[in-house]
C-alpha cells in the first residue's frame, strides 16, 4: 500500500511526468499534508444588463467602480447602480482612484489611447491635456497618477490631486535599459517600473517636479509579458513575466511563484500578451488568478498553500469571472460573459445556479516492475447528500499511458445525508506495465461540499 500524493510533485514515485491537476477545487496544505476542497461558488448580486464587465472592480469611498459595456458604473452596498456615462474604447479598461477625501477622482484608460476622469463634483469628462499620452496602464502614488507612455521607455505623472492635469516636466525614462515601459505600479510607498525585458524600483523623493528616482541596484532582468496581468493585493503584486513565469514582488524583492506545469503549458500558448489577472482575497485564501483568453484557460495561485489550480465555468474552458474586489466584508466579482456581478460564496455549491464540475487528477505514479492494482481507497467527506435527498455520485477514470488516454472506471456513491461512515473503495484497475505512468482522475458535479483528505493505492507485483 502507498499513499497517493494529492497535490504537487512526489519524487518518490520516480514518475516521468506529473499530470496532476485541480479544477474548481483548492489544494490546502498543513506541513506535508494536503487536502482538497471545493472552490467557492457564486451568488447573484446585481445585473447591469450590459454584455460584459470590461474592467477591474475598484473600491473607493465605500463604492465600487467599473466599466460594463462602454459605460462607467458605480455600485453601492445595497446594490444600487449609477451609470456615469460612456467612456468608449476597446478591450480591457484600466481604472484607478486618487482617493481624495470626500471628492475622489476615478481615472479610466479606455484602451484606445484616451482617458476619462470621473469626480462627484464634476461628473465624467475626457482628459484633454496636451501632455497626456496614450497609455495602457497606470497606478496612483500620493494622489498622483503615474502612467506608462505606450511604446516608449517613458512614464509620466499627473499633478497632485488632479488626474486631468499633466505637467510638461512630470515624466521620466526607465534608466537601466532601453526597453519599453509596460507598467508603473505603486508599491509600498515607491514605484516599480516594469518594462518588456527589465524591471526596476524607483524611490519616492518628494521632489515637486518629478518625485521619484531609480534606486541603484534594485533591478531585475525580467520584464512583463502582459500589461493586464499586473495586479497588486496588500503587500505584494504579481505579473506574467517575459520568460512565461509568474513573478511576485514584495518590497524590493522579486521571486518566481509559478511551477513547471504552468510554465510548460504557457510556453505552448498561441498568445499570452492578452492575459489578464485579479486577486481574490478573503479570510482563508489569497489567490492570484490569471486568464489567457485566446487559449481559454484560467489558472489560480493560492498564496496560503503555495499550490496552483484551474477554474472553469459551465460550458466554458475558462472561468467567466474576470475581476474581483473585497468590499463590505465580501468578495464581489464581475462576469466577462455578461454584465452581472456576484458574491463569491463558500456556502454556494453552484455558480449562481450553473453546475460546477470539480476535477481532481492525482500526480502520476509508475513502478519499475509490472503491478496489478486491486484497490484505491479515498478518505473523503461522505454522507453530505443533495438537497433533493438523492445520493451524490463521483465519476472515476484512469489512464495507463501517462494521461494521454483515459478509461471510465465507475461512478461512486458518496452517501445520502447522514451516512457519514460510508467508505469509498474503488476496485479492480487491472495490470499496469512497468515504467508506464498511471493516473487517476475524479469528477464531481454534485451541489454539495467536495473534500478529500487522503488516498491510498494497493499494488501487487506481477499479474
Amino acid at each position: 500500500m502507498k499513499e497517493l500524493a494529492i497535490g504537487g510533485f512526489n519524487l518518490d514515485y520516480k514518475s516521468k511526468q506529473s499530470r496532476a491537476e485541480a479544477i474548481n477545487c483548492l489544494l490546502e496544505a498543513e506541513g506535508n499534508f494536503y487536502s482538497v476542497r471545493s472552490c467557492a461558488g457564486l451568488t447573484n448580486f446585481v445585473d447591469t444588463t450590459e454584455n460584459a464587465i470590461q474592467s477591474d472592480l475598484i473600491f473607493s469611498d465605500n463604492l465600487i467602480f467599473f466599466v460594463a459595456g462602454n459605460d462607467l458604473y458605480q455600485l453601492d452596498k445595497l446594490g444600487n447602480l449609477t451609470n456615469h456615462g460612456t467612456v468608449g474604447g476597446a478591450g480591457r479598461r484600466v481604472l484607478m482612484s486618487n482617493s481624495i477625501p470626500d471628492d475622489n477622482q476615478i481615472l479610466i484608460l479606455n484602451g484606445n489611447g484616451q482617458a476619462y476622469v470621473y469626480q462627484p463634483t464634476a461628473g465624467l469628462n475626457i482628459v484633454s491635456d496636451a501632455d497626456f499620452y496614450a497609455s495602457s496602464f497606470g497606478s496612483v502614488l500620493n494622489e498622483r497618477a503615474y502612467l506608462a507612455r505606450d511604446l516608449t521607455n517613458q512614464f509620466f505623472a499627473s499633478a497632485v490631486s488632479d488626474m486631468t492635469d499633466y505637467p510638461t516636466t512630470a515624466f521620466a525614462s526607465a534608466e537601466v535599459a532601453s526597453d519599453d515601459v509596460v507598467a508603473p505600479i505603486a508599491h509600498r510607498g515607491g514605484m516599480w517600473v516594469l518594462g518588456t525585458r527589465t524591471s526596476e524600483y524607483w524611490q519616492y523623493t518628494g521632489d515637486t517636479t518629478f518625485p521619484l528616482r531609480q534606486m541603484k541596484g534594485a533591478v531585475y532582468q525580467r520584464g512583463c509579458a502582459a500589461v493586464n496581468s499586473v495586479k497588486e493585493c496588500g503587500d505584494v503584486f504579481a505579473f506574467l513575466a517575459d520568460d512565461f513565469t509568474v513573478r511576485m514582488v514584495s518590497s524590493t524583492q522579486m521571486t518566481k511563484i509559478s511551477n513547471l506545469p504552468f510554465e510548460l503549458d504557457v510556453r505552448d500558448y498561441t498568445r499570452t500578451d492578452d492575459a489578464y489577472s485579479f486577486f481574490v482575497d478573503d479570510t482563508a485564501h489569497k489567490i492570484y488568478y490569471i486568464t489567457f483568453p485566446t487559449q481559454k484557460v484560467t489558472w489560480g495561485y493560492d498564496f496560503v498553500s503555495g499550490q496552483w489550480h484551474k477554474r472553469k465555468s459551465k460550458d466554458l474552458d475558462y472561468w467567466k469571472i474576470n475581476s474581483a474586489v473585497s468590499a463590505w466584508g465580501k468578495v464581489v466579482v464581475g462576469d466577462s460573459a455578461s454584465g452581472k456581478l456576484y458574491y463569491l460564496d463558500a456556502s454556494a455549491k453552484t455558480d449562481a445556479g450553473d453546475t460546477i464540475t470539480r476535477t481532481l487528477r492525482f500526480p502520476s505514479i509508475s513502478w519499475n516492475v509490472d503491478v496489478t492494482i486491486p484497490l484505491i481507497e479515498l478518505d473523503m467527506e461522505t454522507g453530505v447528500g443533495l438537497e433533493s435527498g438523492a445520493d451524490p455520485l463521483m465519476s472515476v477514470s484512469y489512464s495507463k499511458d501517462g494521461g494521454n488516454n483515459y478509461i471510465e472506471h465507475s461512478q461512486m456513491s458518496l452517501g445520502k445525508v447522514g451516512d457519514y461512515g460510508k467508505r469509498v473503495p474503488v476496485r479492480q484497475f487491472g495490470r499496469v506495465v512497468r515504467y508506464r505512468d498511471f493516473v487517476v482522475e475524479l469528477n464531481f458535479t454534485g451541489a454539495v461540499e467536495f473534500r478529500i483528505y487522503r488516498a491510498f493505492i494497493y499494488d501487487e507485483e506481477g499479474l
